[in-house]
């Protein structure tokens, strides 16, 4: 499972270079929320809870994310007994961009 959600925050947005914000529709950047401001994790939480019922044991799930959130990720899949192997990884610009993890 492999997945690229929006995970931009209410906050981070208001930042975005104008060409990204031109680029991408609003609904690739933001996650879908009941209150006005997104932290940028629904859809990942959203996702980790998905796969974990979708995928087959040491099945493997790769995130994409927001260079500031790898701890909240992290925390999320190390602090549950159904998640292993979980390792952040660098984009070419050495930021954390994303998570790979298995299924337990």
């Amino acid at each position: 499972c492999i997945s690229n959600p929006p995970y931009i925050s209410t906050q981070e947005y208001k930042n975005l270079p104008v060409d990204v914000k031109n680029y991408e529709p609003l609904y690739a950047l933001i996650p879908k929320t009941n209150n006005k401001k997104a932290t940028g994790l629904e859809s990942i939480i959203d996702i980790i809870q998905a796969a974990y019922k979708l995928l087959k044991p040491k099945g493997l799930l790769l995130i994409e994310h927001g260079e500031t959130q790898k701890e909240a990720i992290l925390g999320l899949l190390t602090n549950s007994s159904t998640w292993e192997k979980t390792i952040s990884h660098k984009d070419i610009f050495g930021k954390d961009r994303f998570i790979s993890t298995h299924k337990t």
